[in-house]
C-alpha cells in the first residue's frame, strides 16, 4: 500500500496545474510543484494563464447541460462571472451556480439575460423552486450567494447601495413605522394560511423576541397562561421563561386557541425544518407589496428595545431574554436621549 495522499495539497494541486496535466500527480509531482511555487521574484510571482479569471471562465464546461443549452447560456455566464469573480478558485464555483440559474430560468420559459437571472425576485423562486431536489437549506444559501453577485454585477435601484458598517454595530430595531407596516400588510395578506400564520409570528416575534430555533420549534403546551399573564417556557436553545409583552398578548392568546398543543407556526408540520420560514416568507410576497424584510433577528432587537424604553429592570431582562446586561446594552444607543429636566430627575433618584 502506498503511502496516504494528502488531500489538501492535492486538491490545492489540481486547481492549479493545467488540465492537460494527469488527473493524479504523484506526490513527487506535487513536492517540486510546491517548492518551485516557494521560490522568490524580483518583481513578484508571475501568473500563470491557468491562474486566471477568464481562463477559468472560459474552460468552464457544465456536465448536465444540454450542449445546444449551454450555447444560449454561456454568454451570460461568462459575463456575471468575470465582473464578480475575485480569483480562479472563485469563478469556478460562480460559474457553477450562475449555470443552474440561469438554465433553470431556460426550463421555466424565463429570459435568460443578465437583469433576469439576477433579478431578486427571480433569484428567490429560484432558490424556492428550483432548488426542491437538493439538500434543506442549499436553497437559502445559493440565494445569498446570488444576491451576493446581483449586488456587485446589477446594483442599484434593484440592489440599493448598502452603507459600510463597523463591526461594532448592531442590528437596528424595527420603527414604529415599520412595524406598522408589517401588521398592515400581515392583514392584508390574500389567503387564510399565510393570515394565520403570520400571526404568531407577529405575536410572538415582536411579544417575546425569541431566535428562528426557539420560534419553529416551539408548541402549544411550552405556553403557561397565569391570566393577568402569558409566558412562555422556552425549551431549547437558552432555557427560560418570557413574559409576552401586553400589547401582543391577544395576538398570542388568539394563536394558542387555534393550535391547541400542535407547533405555533403551521401547526399541520410533523418537522422542523430552518428553510420552512424563508419559504413561507418567499410566497407571502409574491405579490411585490413593499415590505420590510422580516428577520427574528430584527424581532429579537426591537422586543429588546422596547424593553428598554420600558425600563425593565436590567436582572429581569437577562432572565428573560437569556443574554447579559452588557450585550443588552448595545441597544441604548436606539433610544431617545430624554429631556434635560427628566435627565436631572433620573439621576438624582427623585
Amino acid at each position: 500500500m502506498g503511502a496516504p495522499k494528502d488531500r489538501a495539497t492535492d486538491r490545492r494541486f489540481a486547481d492549479y496545474v493545467h488540465p492537460d496535466a494527469p488527473a493524479r500527480p504523484n506526490p513527487a509531482t506535487i513536492a517540486s510543484f510546491l517548492l518551485a511555487r516557494s521560490g522568490e521574484w524580483d518583481t513578484g510571482q508571475p501568473l500563470a494563464p491557468y491562474d486566471s479569471v477568464t481562463y477559468r471562465a472560459d474552460r468552464f464546461q457544465p456536465d448536465s447541460v444540454p450542449a445546444d443549452v449551454w450555447e444560449q447560456i454561456k454568454p451570460v455566464v461568462n459575463q456575471v462571472v468575470l465582473q464578480a469573480a475575485t480569483g480562479p478558485f472563485r469563478a469556478k464555483e460562480m460559474s457553477s451556480l450562475v449555470t443552474q440559474i440561469a438554465w433553470w430560468c431556460h426550463r421555466e420559459g424565463l429570459q435568460t439575460d443578465l437583469a433576469t437571472i439576477l433579478n431578486p425576485d427571480v433569484i428567490d423562486r429560484f432558490a424556492v423552486e428550483g432548488c426542491k431536489h437538493l439538500k434543506e437549506g442549499t436553497g437559502g444559501n445559493y440565494r445569498s450567494k446570488l444576491r451576493r453577485i446581483g449586488q456587485i454585477v446589477i446594483g442599484p435601484p434593484l440592489y440599493p447601495s448598502q452603507l459600510q458598517i463597523n463591526r461594532s454595530d448592531v442590528t437596528a430595531p424595527y420603527s414604529d413605522a415599520e412595524v406598522g407596516d408589517i401588521v398592515g400588510w400581515a392583514l392584508g395578506r390574500p389567503t387564510t394560511y399565510m393570515r394565520e400564520n403570520l400571526e404568531p409570528v407577529l405575536g410572538f416575534g415582536f411579544g417575546a423576541g425569541p431566535s428562528t430555533q426557539e420560534f419553529i420549534s416551539a408548541v402549544g403546551t411550552d405556553f403557561v397562561d397565569y391570566g393577568d399573564v402569558l409566558v412562555w417556557n422556552v425549551a431549547i436553545g437558552r432555557p427560560r421563561q418570557v413574559p409576552i409583552l401586553k400589547a401582543w398578548e391577544s395576538t398570542a392568546r388568539s394563536v394558542l386557541a387555534r393550535v391547541g398543543d400542535a407547533p405555533i407556526f403551521r401547526p399541520e408540520r410533523d418537522s422542523i425544518r430552518r428553510n420552512d420560514l424563508t419559504s413561507f416568507f418567499t410566497n407571502c410576497s409574491k405579490d411585490g407589496a413593499k415590505v420590510p424584510p422580516l428577520t427574528f433577528q430584527r424581532f429579537r432587537v426591537t422586543w429588546l428595545v422596547q424593553h428598554l424604553r420600558m425600563a425593565t429592570p436590567p436582572r429581569s431582562l437577562e432572565l428573560a431574554s437569556g443574554t447579559t446586561i452588557r450585550h443588552i446594552g448595545e441597544y441604548t444607543r436606539f433610544l431617545a436621549d430624554p429631556a434635560p429636566e427628566q435627565f436631572r430627575k433620573d439621576m438624582r433618584g427623585a
